[in-house]
């Protein structure tokens, strides 16, 4: 079966619109948005003489309130023997350039883009994995998801293991391999688009490893698409992010961002992109007997209130196997980060020190230290000698270290921060830019949390916890980038091994400190808007204060709080209503005097070489309230 491709839909109405609003007042079109596009019935393409009838409508929206006519609704249908389908309807708008504005000068649109901009560079940073995409498109084939040669235009992919893909488009593969064909001018050519909305594929199959269903588009939130720079002979490519969240097996929703090919101008923003499984029905429309699934997802674990200390301490390992790193990977860690600190003291010894900010002084201070250590003593210290001033050893060393598939963000964290180390003491860069805006430390905390025994056990006790108890109220303090908040997401909204179309949580409160980290956040709640709010905490202040009502919350979950504010988070836990009555320290769990008040801490995780080279200890915190 050949199915008509959705993105050829929305080039119709693109074109429809251009047709129409092109001479709208002399003004120029700047980009064409649609929203609540809907695909209602899969638009199959027969094979003979008479081929298949549509129609294209297209009319203009107005409110009463409206001065100009803005929106306009499309249909798309299909004539088969004499019988009227409806394909797809939607919105969609020409949105028109507008000169910047006396009151923000432009800085509106201007961060409009900066905040996509942004998701575009740490997706980018995220997706290391390459893929070989000649094989992927012929491993789609094999599973039915066939595409043409001049449909094939994904010609350079990244993936890694979250559903995230970054892929190089080609926006005139029709033209290589058909150069014959006149084309009529377009905004962009549906080949061009439909490879953007394959990006979702590749995510959700790691670039093709994993089996996934025939899924097709059911509908679009929202979509922008740039009017210049997709069909001009001076563009061939276009570079697009995409994040897919699969919703179950027969469902999956995904955000893909585009800039041109040198990732300067936006070009794309395709947001709520949701896709179904097609169905397995007979010709006559209906399943048969004995195709009905009777069961689904039958699933089963532990009663954590039957549970004493060493039996929940066997089943957590039973069920909860951490990958280990090498021992080899941190003594190479530490060599390269020794190193580092050599080369930045030779420099920064020239230099004077009194000019240097107070915290900077003393951390030559601290690497003059290690230094004269590593010149004394350690088991690092014939390799330290031998390429103490050879760079490109310590290139090759880096390079290692970021090709290492199962710690790439360890390695990539710790060489980005050794080789700006001197920038950073100079004051030429800021730390925190480099941390943060290029996704180094939201990586960091996800791919080190993986590793971590202490996490992993208290996720096997949040998976039964929500599984007796799947109407639990969340709050996470010092969510940050939310390094953890991944990995408790995967764990409350799925059961078994896929997502669940009821996550087993009622509400989930994200709070910091400052809201700048929230952005990040709502890319991780992605299809669950209406379940998550984000709110300021300032947990050395109280909570009662800052329109947190006590008794509020079932769970509390903290992460990575610094040492001094432990009290203030066991005080906060007091103030909302919750009461400490046990502890979980490392692996060890020790059961509450009552079942329905659990409180869980998770510290004190270290490792000598890990300590050396990682961020410090892990906490956590979560309590259960006793009003069940």
């Amino acid at each position: 079966m050949v199915l008509f491709p959705a993105a050829a839909m929305l080039v119709m109405a693109i074109e429809a619109v251009r047709q129409i609003s092109g001479g709208n007042k002399g003004n120029i079109i700047a980009g064409y948005t649609f929203k609540d596009v809907a695909f209602h019935t899969p638009l199959s393409l027969v094979k003979d003489s008479n081929g298949v009838e549509v129609e294209f409508h297209l009319r203009p929206l107005q409110q009463a309130a409206d001065r100009e006519t803005t929106w306009s609704e499309f249909r798309l249908y299909a004539f088969d023997r004499q019988e009227c389908s409806e394909i797809c309807r939607g919105c969609i708008r020409a949105e028109f350039d507008k000169n910047d504005t006396e009151v923000d000068n432009g800085l509106e649109r201007v961060e409009h883009i900066g905040r996509y901009r942004r998701i575009f560079q740490e997706g980018k940073t995220a997706c290391q994995k390459r893929m070989d995409t000649e094989k992927s498109y012929r491993i789609f084939d094999e599973v039915g998801l066939g595409f043409g040669p001049t449909f094939q235009t994904v010609k350079v992919g990244t993936y890694n293991t979250s559903a995230e893909a970054f892929g190089e488009i080609s926006l005139h593969e029709w033209l290589l391999k058909d150069f014959n064909r006149n084309q009529q001018p377009n905004v962009i050519h549906p080949t061009a688009l439909d490879g953007l909305l394959q990006l979702s594929f590749l995510a959700l199959s790691e670039g093709g490893a994993k089996s996934i269903s025939s899924l097709v588009p059911r509908r679009i939130k929202r979509l922008w698409i740039s009017s210049a720079g997709l069909n001009g002979s001076g563009s061939t490519t276009i570079k697009a992010y995409n994040k897919s969240n699969a919703k179950s097996v027969r469902e999956a929703t995904s955000t893909v961002v585009a800039f041109d090919s040198s990732e300067k101008d936006l070009r794309i923003v395709l947001e709520g992109y949701d896709k179904i499984a097609l169905g397995n029905h007979n010709e006559s429309g209906t399943e048969s007997q004995n195709d009905r699934t009777v069961c689904f997802n039958i699933d089963s674990r532990a009663d954590i209130d039957l549970l004493n200390d060493e039996s929940f301490s066997i089943y957590s390992r039973s069920v909860s196997q951490p990958k280990s790193t090498p021992i080899s990977f941190f003594q190479d860690l530490k060599l390269a980060m020794s190193l580092f600190i050599k080369n930045a003291l030779s420099v920064m010894e020239q230099k004077d020190q009194n000019l240097m900010q107070p915290h900077h002084q003393q951390y030559v201070r601290w690497m003059r230290h290690e230094c004269e250590k590593m010149d004394t003593e350690g088991a690092l210290l014939s390799q330290w000698r031998e390429h103490a001033n050879n760079p490109t050893f310590l290139e090759r060393l880096c390079s290692s270290l970021e090709e290492n598939k199962d710690n790439y963000m360890q390695g990539k964290f710790h060489t980005e921060v050794g080789r700006n180390l001197i920038k950073i003491l100079c004051g030429e860069v800021d730390p925190l830019e480099l941390f943060f805006k290029t996704g180094l430390v939201k990586g960091y905390y996800h791919e080190f949390n993986k590793t971590t025994n202490g996490l992993n056990y208290f996720l096997v006790y949040l998976d039964a916890l929500v599984h007796k108890r799947p109407r639990l109220k969340i709050l996470e303090i010092g969510a940050g980038t939310g390094g953890v908040t991944k990995s408790v997401l995967e764990t409350i909204t799925k059961h078994s091994d896929h997502k669940s179309h009821s996550p087993r949580f009622s509400h989930y409160t994200y709070t910091d400190i400052s809201p700048s980290f929230f952005e990040n956040g709502r890319l991780l709640f992605e299809g669950l808007e209406h379940k998550v709010t984000f709110k300021i905490l300032d947990i050395e202040k109280e909570p009662s204060e800052q329109g947190f009502e006590a008794g509020s919350f079932d769970l509390i979950i903290a992460d990575n709080v610094r040492s001094h504010l432990i009290q203030n988070t066991y005080l906060a836990n007091k103030s909302l209503g919750f009461s400490c009555h046990s502890r979980l320290r490392c692996n060890h769990v020790e059961r509450p005097k009552t079942p329905q008040t659990v409180s869980i801490n998770l510290f004190h995780y270290r490792n000598n070489l890990k300590t050396t080279t990682g961020t410090g200890s892990l906490h956590l915190w979560s309590s259960l309230s006793q009003k069940q």
